[in-house]
C-alpha cells in the first residue's frame, strides 16, 4: 500500500467518523425534510384547488417546482440556502487548524510527507463538504417524489423559474430527472470546493469556529461588494455572486460557463492556499 493511500484512508476515516460531520449531515437533512413537509402542505392545497377547478392542471404542483435546489419557496429551504457554505465547512474544514494548534499534524507530515498529507487532507475536506451539500438535495428529491405529481415541466405554463440562460435550462424542460440528478452531482462538487476554502486562512486563524465561518464570510463579502458596485449601478442579468452558487435556479441567470468558472476559481484558490500553508510554509 502506498503512503498516499494509507494517509488518505486515515483522513477519510477521520472526516466521516467525527461528530461534526454527523452534526452537519443531521442539520442539512433536517432542513431538507422540513422543506419537504412545508412543500407537502402547499401541494395538498394546490391539489384541492385543481380538483375544484376544471381549468387547472398539475403544472403548479409538479415535483420539479418544489425541489430544494429550484426555488427557495419556504422558510426551511431559504435557511438552507443561507447556511450552505457553513454546513459544507462544518464536517472537516476545521481539521488543519485543530491539528496545527495541537501539533499532531507534524507527526503525520513526517511519516507521510507534506505533499501526501496535503493531498489527502484536501480530498477528505472535499468529500465531507460535498456529502453535506449533495445529500440534502437527494433526500429532498426522494421525499418530494412521494407526494408531488410527476409532470413534465411546460415552459408555456409560466410557473417555473427556470428560463433561457439558466443552468441546463433546456434539459430541465425535456429530461427533468436527469437535470435534477446532474445538479445533485454539481452540489457535491460545489460543497467540496467550498469546504476546501477552509485551507485558505492556514495557520493565521487559530480558532476552528472562525475557520468554519471563513467560506461563508468570503462569499457574502463578495455578494455585498457585487451589490454595491455592480448590481446597483448597472443592469446585470447574470448571477456572479458565489453565495448563490448552490442554487440551481438563483435570482439571476447562471449559465454553465459561469458555474464551472466559479467552481474552478474556488477550487484553485483552496488548492493554492493549502499548498502554500502546508507544503511550503509549514515545517
Amino acid at each position: 500500500m502506498s503512503v498516499f493511500i494509507r494517509v488518505l484512508k486515515v483522513e477519510l476515516w477521520k472526516a466521516l467518523h467525527n461528530p461534526m460531520f454527523w452534526t452537519a449531515i443531521l442539520i442539512s437533512a433536517g432542513l431538507s425534510v422540513l422543506s419537504s413537509f412545508e412543500s407537502y402542505q402547499m401541494v395538498q392545497e394546490l391539489k384541492e384547488r385543481i380538483i375544484r377547478s376544471p381549468f387547472q392542471n398539475y403544472q403548479g404542483a409538479s415535483l420539479f417546482l418544489f425541489l430544494l435546489c429550484v426555488a427557495a419557496i419556504n422558510s426551511s429551504s431559504r435557511l438552507f440556502i443561507a447556511l450552505w457554505a457553513i454546513l459544507a465547512a462544518i464536517p472537516y474544514g476545521w481539521s488543519f487548524c485543530r491539528e496545527k494548534k495541537t501539533g499532531s499534524y507534524l507527526q503525520e507530515m513526517i511519516r507521510s510527507g507534506r505533499t501526501n498529507y496535503f493531498r489527502a487532507k484536501y480530498i477528505a475536506v472535499f468529500v465531507s463538504g460535498g456529502l453535506t451539500t449533495a445529500l440534502p438535495f437527494l433526500l429532498n428529491l426522494m421525499v418530494n417524489a412521494l407526494f408531488c405529481p410527476y409532470v413534465l415541466p411546460d415552459p408555456a405554463a409560466g410557473t417555473y423559474p427556470v428560463m433561457n440562460g439558466w443552468f441546463l435550462s433546456k434539459l430541465f424542460y425535456t429530461h427533468p430527472w436527469s437535470w435534477a440528478l446532474i445538479w445533485i452531482g454539481m452540489a457535491f462538487v460545489i460543497g467540496g470546493v467550498t469546504a476546501g476554502l477552509c485551507l485558505v486562512p492556514g495557520s493565521t486563524i487559530r480558532f476552528a469556529t472562525l475557520v468554519i465561518l471563513f467560506p461563508y464570510a468570503l462569499f457574502y463579502l463578495l455578494d455585498v461588494l457585487l451589490n454595491a458596485f455592480v448590481y446597483n449601478r448597472m443592469v446585470v442579468s447574470t448571477m456572479f455572486s458565489p453565495a448563490y452558487l448552490i442554487m440551481a435556479v438563483p435570482p439571476s441567470a447562471n449559465p454553465p460557463w459561469l458555474v464551472f468558472t466559479e467552481i474552478i476559481v474556488i477550487c484553485l484558490l483552496g488548492i493554492a492556499a493549502g499548498r502554500y500553508w502546508i507544503i511550503r510554509h509549514e515545517l
